[in-house]
């Protein structure tokens, strides 16, 4: 168009489904602009392209299992390698029906906010294989919520190991990994994270898992080395840079805030791990600290919840939960 000099024009790239803005060039390669809207001041003539690139997470041919549509049109789209064992696609099935029916993952764009998408692919693989999904996600191996510039994505590298010794902790990471997608997504805004109540409630929904459906007590399996660190300087367990045992120790501050907040507040074993289940990843917004979060949501301060647990002896079987708890019950509402 032709414009006065002088003239503030507003330029916006929307790109077709399936793929990614990356930026604006000038036509005399003197100026670029990653944001897909751009202010422009027009002082002379000016050429503008706008540059795009094929997003690899849309469009994947999944295989055969049926993804999940959760709470809200959240999809989950499954990639499971053929190098897994057929019993572990369908109890893979199963465990995600299950979570996303009690916990739903509702619709927002928190977990891929770069194209607005309410959506997340997995991708799982036996460890004896080479990742059949390399050029996708690069080295990322393990269990993880990882990412890149196409999106966040869910990674079940399962190690072959626990096919062998018939290790529980094959189908519990699904767990795992699946509540750290509602932990991340369910807060309107970047999540108040502490390790301890990210990966320990995470871990920590593990074994309760399946103390309900596989009458097993993992915390006494899997939970039980518990150092010092975690009465004596729990503040380090703010951070994701200490190293501990399967989180042990992230576990063990986990469930001794569940019995602080019952004895302190004088609520139900329930009622306590609603708090720091559901009302916790719902408290984030603009502008507060989570040691002011921590307050709010718990009724007493972060320090006074240390201070706390110095009277406990870091034993993770003097913190255990019950052992009829049901996840139902916890996750009501939602």
């Amino acid at each position: 168009g032709t414009y006065d000099e002088g003239t503030e024009v507003t330029i916006t790239a929307t790109p077709s489904e399936g793929y990614l803005f990356l930026e604006w060039r000038s036509s005399d390669g003197g100026s670029r602009w990653g944001s897909s809207s751009v202010n422009i001041t027009m002082n002379n003539n000016l050429g503008l392209q706008a540059f795009f690139e094929l997003n690899p997470l849309s469009g994947l041919d999944v295989n055969n299992l049926d993804s999940i549509k959760s709470n809200d049109d959240f999809i989950f789209y499954y990639n499971i390698s053929d190098g897994l064992p057929i019993e572990w696609s369908n109890e893979f099935m199963d465990i995600m029906k299950y979570l996303n029916t009690i916990i739903p993952v509702n619709k927002r764009q928190r977990i891929n906010p770069r194209d607005g998408k309410s959506e997340m692919h997995i991708f799982a693989w036996n460890s004896i294989e080479e990742s059949p999904y390399k050029d996708i996600i690069g080295d990322n191996s393990g269990a993880c919520i990882c990412g890149n510039q196409y999106g966040r994505y869910m990674v079940l590298e399962i190690n072959n190991n626990e096919f062998i010794w018939n290790s529980i902790h094959r189908y519990t990471v699904i767990v795992h990994e699946y509540f750290h997608v509602f932990q991340i997504n369910e807060s309107d805004i970047e999540p108040p994270y502490f390790k301890f109540l990210m990966e320990g409630g995470a871990a920590t929904l593990e074994s309760l898992y399946t103390q309900q459906h596989n009458n097993y007590n993992y915390f006494l399996d899997a939970q039980t080395n518990v150092s010092e660190g975690a009465t004596n300087t729990p503040n380090l367990y703010e951070d994701f840079g200490v190293a501990e045992v399967n989180y042990a120790d992230s576990v063990f501050i986990f469930l001794a805030l569940v019995k602080e907040l019952q004895n302190k507040n004088n609520i139900s074993e329930i009622d306590a791990f609603k708090k720091v289940y559901v009302q916790w990843w719902q408290s984030g917004r603009e502008g507060a600290t989570k040691e002011l979060l921590f307050e709010e949501v718990f009724g007493f301060s972060l320090n006074s919840f240390y201070e706390s647990l110095k009277n406990y002896t870091p034993d993770l079987n003097t913190v255990l939960p019950s052992e009829n708890i049901r996840l139902e019950e916890i996750f009501d509402g939602l």
